[in-house]
């Protein structure tokens, strides 16, 4: 749970529910389930405050489970041919789709600032893109070792 959404997991659908001063989140976020489908659990239905998505295992919970090729090749993907940084990538917010692969949840701090290097594969240091504000503890990307849930502490 973040401090800006409560999100309820249910069987089949996941509803993210976004508290008051932030309702304007669930537009913002739904425009990236938009933009990149591929990259995303399915987008059910969306409200003025909340998000509904189909309901996927986190990486969190698969210990077992660790695509990084394909999760290097999707966050590639996102930033040739969607122009976007997700820039909170790490094994909660990573998915199993189980046609797709790894997807992505968690768009809050997603960007369509794009320079050369996406900040997912290469950090804010080597892409030049700034980590989002307020972003808690160190920025979340693909090579990132500062914390336990990291992909680059945990599939490396």
């Amino acid at each position: 749970m973040s401090r800006r959404a409560v999100i309820e997991v249910g069987h089949d659908v996941t509803v993210k529910r976004f508290v008051a001063g932030h309702e304007h989140l669930a537009e913002q976020e739904a425009e990236f389930y938009r933009l990149a489908p591929y990259a995303c659990p399915t987008l059910v239905e969306i409200g003025p405050d909340f998000i509904v998505t189909e309901t996927l295992e986190p990486a969190l919970s698969l210990p077992e489970w660790r695509p990084l090729d394909e999760l290097v090749a999707l966050l590639a993907r996102l930033h040739t041919e969607s122009h976007v940084n997700h820039r909170d990538v790490h094994l909660g917010n990573i998915l199993r789709h189980p046609k797709r692969g790894p997807v992505l949840t968690d768009w809050e701090h997603a960007t369509k600032r794009i320079k050369s290097r996406s900040y997912d594969l290469h950090g804010p240091i080597g892409s030049m893109v700034p980590q989002p504000p307020g972003q808690r503890g160190g920025p979340m990307w693909v090579g990132a070792t500062h914390h336990p849930y990291s992909v680059g502490v945990s599939w490396r």
